[in-house]
Protein backbone atom coordinates (compact mmCIF):
# COMPACT_ATOMS: atom_id res chain seq x y z
CA UNK A 1 0.00 0.00 0.00
CA UNK A 2 1.63 3.24 -0.77
CA UNK A 3 0.96 6.57 1.25
CA UNK A 4 -2.72 7.79 0.77
CA UNK A 5 -6.08 7.80 1.78
CA UNK A 6 -8.31 4.57 0.94
CA UNK A 7 -12.01 3.81 1.63
CA UNK A 8 -13.57 0.92 1.41
CA UNK A 9 -16.59 -1.27 3.43
CA UNK A 10 -17.01 -4.20 5.44
CA UNK A 11 -20.16 -5.83 5.51
CA UNK A 12 -21.39 -8.64 7.68
CA UNK A 13 -24.67 -10.79 6.73
CA UNK A 14 -26.98 -13.15 8.40
CA UNK A 15 -26.56 -16.69 7.23
CA UNK A 16 -30.39 -17.22 7.81
CA UNK A 17 -32.31 -13.86 7.10
CA UNK A 18 -31.71 -10.60 4.63
CA UNK A 19 -30.70 -8.37 7.20
CA UNK A 20 -27.08 -7.36 7.14
CA UNK A 21 -24.52 -4.51 8.48
CA UNK A 22 -22.09 -2.54 6.43
CA UNK A 23 -19.19 -0.27 8.19
CA UNK A 24 -17.51 2.26 5.96
CA UNK A 25 -13.64 2.63 6.83
CA UNK A 26 -11.10 4.99 5.69
CA UNK A 27 -7.10 4.54 6.17
CA UNK A 28 -4.83 7.46 5.98
CA UNK A 29 -1.11 5.94 5.92
CA UNK A 30 1.99 8.34 5.00
CA UNK A 31 5.71 6.81 4.15
CA UNK A 32 8.03 6.00 7.10
CA UNK A 33 10.27 8.55 8.51
CA UNK A 34 13.42 8.79 6.56
CA UNK A 35 16.31 6.48 7.79
CA UNK A 36 18.93 9.06 5.92
CA UNK A 37 18.93 11.82 4.04
CA UNK A 38 21.51 12.25 1.24
CA UNK A 39 22.34 15.08 -1.36
CA UNK A 40 23.46 14.10 -4.92
CA UNK A 41 25.01 16.56 -7.25
CA UNK A 42 25.12 16.10 -11.11
CA UNK A 43 25.88 18.11 -14.04
CA UNK A 44 22.78 18.58 -15.97
CA UNK A 45 22.02 15.42 -18.48
CA UNK A 46 25.04 13.63 -16.93
CA UNK A 47 24.50 10.04 -14.82
CA UNK A 48 25.42 9.74 -11.73
CA UNK A 49 24.95 6.63 -10.23
CA UNK A 50 24.25 6.74 -5.93
CA UNK A 51 25.08 3.70 -4.34
CA UNK A 52 23.26 3.57 -1.03
CA UNK A 53 23.77 0.61 1.96
CA UNK A 54 20.94 -0.68 3.26
CA UNK A 55 20.72 -1.87 6.90
CA UNK A 56 19.26 -5.31 7.46
CA UNK A 57 18.93 -6.98 10.65
CA UNK A 58 16.50 -9.92 9.65
CA UNK A 59 17.61 -13.54 10.36
CA UNK A 60 16.85 -14.97 6.34
CA UNK A 61 17.12 -13.16 2.34
CA UNK A 62 14.12 -11.25 2.06
CA UNK A 63 12.91 -9.26 -0.71
CA UNK A 64 11.28 -5.80 -1.17
CA UNK A 65 9.46 -3.70 -3.29
CA UNK A 66 11.46 -0.09 -3.99
CA UNK A 67 9.86 2.52 -4.69
CA UNK A 68 11.28 5.96 -6.15
CA UNK A 69 9.91 9.08 -5.99
CA UNK A 70 11.20 12.02 -7.99
CA UNK A 71 12.57 13.54 -11.47
CA UNK A 72 15.61 11.91 -12.88
CA UNK A 73 15.38 9.44 -10.27
CA UNK A 74 15.71 5.46 -11.70
CA UNK A 75 16.47 2.23 -10.31
CA UNK A 76 15.50 -1.49 -9.88
CA UNK A 77 11.90 -1.98 -8.84
CA UNK A 78 13.05 -4.75 -6.09
CA UNK A 79 15.89 -5.95 -4.10
CA UNK A 80 17.08 -9.03 -2.29
CA UNK A 81 18.50 -7.71 1.17
CA UNK A 82 20.65 -10.97 3.15
CA UNK A 83 21.63 -11.03 6.51
CA UNK A 84 25.22 -10.49 7.39
CA UNK A 85 26.76 -8.98 4.22
CA UNK A 86 26.26 -5.72 2.80
CA UNK A 87 23.82 -4.58 1.10
CA UNK A 88 23.78 -1.78 -1.94
CA UNK A 89 21.13 -0.10 -4.08
CA UNK A 90 22.04 1.90 -7.28
CA UNK A 91 20.55 5.07 -7.83
CA UNK A 92 20.54 6.54 -10.93
CA UNK A 93 20.14 10.17 -11.29
CA UNK A 94 20.17 12.22 -14.90
CA UNK A 95 18.96 15.44 -13.92
CA UNK A 96 17.31 17.14 -17.20
CA UNK A 97 17.23 20.82 -16.23
CA UNK A 98 18.70 23.07 -13.87
CA UNK A 99 17.53 23.39 -10.46
CA UNK A 100 17.05 21.68 -7.22
CA UNK A 101 14.75 18.92 -7.10
CA UNK A 102 13.52 16.35 -4.14
CA UNK A 103 12.90 12.89 -4.07
CA UNK A 104 12.88 9.82 -2.32
CA UNK A 105 13.24 5.96 -2.14
CA UNK A 106 11.17 3.55 0.25
CA UNK A 107 12.09 0.23 0.77
CA UNK A 108 9.24 -1.93 1.11
CA UNK A 109 8.69 -6.05 2.87
CA UNK A 110 5.69 -6.72 0.25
Amino acid sequence: MLCGEYTGSITFYEEEGPQYIWYTISIITNYPVALKTMNIESEIRKKHIQKIEVPYDGERENAYQVIINGVGLNGYSSISLKPGMLNIYQLEYVPLEVGEEKGSICFINP
